[in-house]
């Protein structure tokens, strides 16, 4: 189980360091804009969102994964086969 959990935790820290670095990419064509187009802060408003959304997911799997190492608790079964809520 341990395995399984840090391998979610490495690929959540891939998710996030993929959306940090487009984020940072949109950001700098934004900025170099002039005149901001609308396209450009469509852009950066999906990658701020992209980056959010992944900073949370990483942070919930540290925290399960964390709980599982040093206190021995068990994540709850749906969301260790990736579904909430039994979906």
């Amino acid at each position: 189980m341990e395995d399984r959990w840090h391998k979610r935790l490495a690929d959540a820290r891939r998710e996030h360091e993929r959306a940090v670095e487009q984020f940072r990419h949109a950001a700098e064509i934004y900025r170099v804009q002039e005149i901001p187009f609308p396209d450009g802060g469509l852009a950066l408003h999906r990658a701020i969102a992209a980056e959010s959304l992944t900073r949370k997911e990483y942070i919930r799997v540290l925290r399960l994964f964390t709980d599982l190492i040093l206190n021995g608790q068990s994540p709850p079964e749906e969301l260790s086969n990736g579904r909430l809520g039994g979906n």
